[in-house]
């Protein structure tokens, strides 16, 4: 889990979680709206949306018009079996976490990839030992 992810207001254009998305090097952005958590928005989103719209926008478009408004939210203390069967039974990339009601993280699909890859090494490391000895 990324802990307190970054997150985009709903009302900003979808420029601005473009660089957002640039800068912080990550593909999925919270969408607070109303001060409240709203919904998520990805890169794919936002390429989805210049493909549909290939032509010069003169009004921004904010981000609330393209972005996801019922993500997948877990509790802080869900167990992470499930939100990883979840993701892969929906077909989706992320799940918000909350603490209380609280936005407190992010799970994405790289985070899970990493997370794999480590228990991989760990298991090879162990395997390693046993064929020393």
């Amino acid at each position: 889990m990324t802990p307190f992810p970054y997150s985009v207001d709903a009302e900003e254009s979808i420029d601005v979680a473009r660089a957002m998305m640039h800068e912080h090097g990550i593909h999925h952005l919270p969408v607070m709206h109303e001060g409240r958590l709203g919904g998520i928005i990805s890169a794919r989103d936002i390429g989805l949306c210049d493909a549909l719209l290939d032509r010069p926008r003169t009004v921004p478009l904010p981000v609330w018009a393209v972005c996801t408004r019922d993500p997948y939210i877990v509790e802080l203390d869900t167990p992470l079996e499930a939100v990883v069967r979840h993701l892969a039974d929906v077909h989706i990339g992320s799940a918000i976490v909350t603490k209380h009601g609280k936005l407190a993280g992010i799970v994405t699909m790289t985070d899970l990839c990493r997370l794999l890859a480590s228990m991989l090494e760990d298991t090879e490391v162990e395997g390693g030992d046993d064929d020393a000895a």
